[in-house]
């Protein structure tokens, strides 16, 4: 009988037998020819193509079924590849939903998808001048600053109209000087750059721009318009290129003057809340000079008042709030010397007493609290129906940012008892326990409402104010 091995790549038996009861030369179980007449393996190893051999070993190829590819889902989107004047963001699909099989076709469609995004017009590149070409009163300005300090536009330099001037574009090429209206300091004249405008009223005018080197910050608007000290940024550089003098080193080095900005830095302020515009002393020109900033928003946290900012929200944590016992003070006493008389006597007296109490409450304006059988607040409005028992009310009223002096009598009637012959002490004490309570208040800036500021403290005042009397008998 005439076998195969695997070597000659048959797997098959010319006798037609099959299975491992009939190996092939190399002792593998022979196979069936799939692509023959007769290819399947019986129970009883023989190959033919019967239903019920071909149930027991089929060594025929599936026919295999072409299956088209499907577009999955569209990914993300991309970041947009501008952040002005109109961008593009793409997405993606991969043909896997399913993926071509057999033959089958590929998707049809493209891949990506494209869309249009921040279309808004963008804003002049103003960029930024070197500190050194800046100082030096250079011409290395090359930014797009096209509006100056007065709100003017920039004319033209390569026009004369409305202002005739002589930095023609073939003097001053190299200087910065084109067909353009961008500020330029041409002439190397200032520290500042400059340009002709466009209203015949307003021949020329300085421009803002940032110094590379420097973070200038901002200036709030609201602030600034009302000649604040609110300005908290790092120029320390002014508008003639000289560099600020420590206030530490100035008549603004005091203590008076740190809650305005002044401090143990050179950067540009507005101490004495006298201009639009803030300044320095010098170090290496004259006694003083101006600074150049931007203005900005309002949304500066750390200046939050109630001109700029509306209180919206005031939390009491009142589950944490303490009623704090202070040690009682001796308002007055009576002594009763009875020591010869077998009857008590009896000895009333009053007891007046009076006390500076100074209380501020700076986060809410107008409002009243008070404090006894129930603690509310009128302005913002304390919800959830808690409560502080304590044993006497009193109403007090709070405005912002002001110190509350008043000047109070307490007065109490008392009874002195004096027992038979007994020398009686009665003391009169008087109690000015605290309330002590967490809050978390929530400011909006008027004029963003995007700009909220939080705030976390402890509201602490009198609770109470009461007098009480003790007895001590000695014989």
């Amino acid at each position: 009988v005439s076998t195969q091995s695997t070597g000659t790549g048959k797997k098959w038996r010319d006798d037609k037998r099959c299975g491992s009861k009939f190996p092939l030369d190399d002792g593998t179980p022979a196979e069936c020819d799939g692509n023959s007449k007769n290819p399947c393996c019986s129970a009883r190893g023989w190959c033919n193509d019967k239903p019920t051999s071909c149930a027991n070993v089929d060594y025929r190829q599936p026919v295999a079924v072409a299956v088209d590819g499907g577009w999955g889902q569209f990914g993300e989107w991309s970041e947009c590849s501008a952040t002005c004047g109109g961008g593009v963001q793409t997405s993606t699909r991969v043909c896997d939903n399913p993926a071509p099989q057999n033959g089958g076709a590929d998707c049809v469609g493209d891949a990506t998808e494209t869309r249009t995004c921040n279309t808004d017009p963008c804003g002049p590149d103003i960029g930024c001048w070197n500190l050194a070409d800046r100082k030096a009163k250079g011409t290395g300005y090359k930014g797009e600053q096209s509006t100056t300090i007065g709100g003017h536009t920039c004319q033209a330099w390569n026009a004369q109209e409305p202002h005739r001037h002589g930095y023609t574009i073939a003097k001053y090429h190299d200087k910065g000087v084109g067909e353009h209206n961008f500020c330029r300091n041409p002439y190397s004249k200032y520290s500042r750059v400059w340009c002709y405008t466009t209203n015949p009223k307003v021949r020329w005018d300085y421009c803002y721009v940032p110094t590379c080197e420097i973070d200038e910050g901002c200036w709030p608007k609201l602030d600034r318009a009302k000649k604040g000290s609110g300005y908290r940024g790092g120029q320390n550089i002014t508008v003639s290129g000289y560099t600020c003098k420590n206030w530490l080193q100035t008549s603004y080095g005091t203590e008076k003057y740190k809650n305005e900005g002044a401090g143990d830095h050179n950067y540009c302020r507005n101490p004495a809340e006298k201009y639009h515009d803030v300044w320095c002393y010098t170090v290496d020109g004259s006694r003083w000079d101006w600074c150049d900033v931007p203005t900005c928003g309002g949304c500066d946290c750390d200046r939050v008042n109630d001109e700029e900012f509306e209180l919206t929200n005031m939390e009491y944590d009142l589950k944490n709030g303490k009623i704090l016992e202070m040690p009682p003070s001796n308002a007055g006493e009576k002594v009763i010397r009875n020591l010869g008389s077998s009857l008590p006597q009896t000895l009333k007296f009053t007891v007046s007493r009076s006390a500076t109490e100074e209380r501020s409450f700076t986060h809410t304006r107008g409002s009243s609290v008070t404090i006894g059988a129930k603690f509310s607040v009128g302005i913002p409005k304390i919800g959830g129906g808690a409560e502080f028992e304590v044993s006497h009310t009193s109403m007090t009223e709070f405005t912002t940012g002001e110190t509350n002096i008043q000047e109070k009598t307490v007065t109490s009637e008392f009874q002195c008892n004096g027992a038979p012959r007994k020398i009686t002490t009665c003391t009169a004490l008087q109690h000015r326990d605290k309330m002590s309570v967490p809050y978390k208040s929530t400011w909006t800036y008027k004029y963003d409402d995007s700009c909220v500021c939080t705030e976390e403290g402890m509201f602490e005042m009198e609770a109470t104010n009461r007098m009480s009397m003790t007895t001590d008998e000695q014989p």
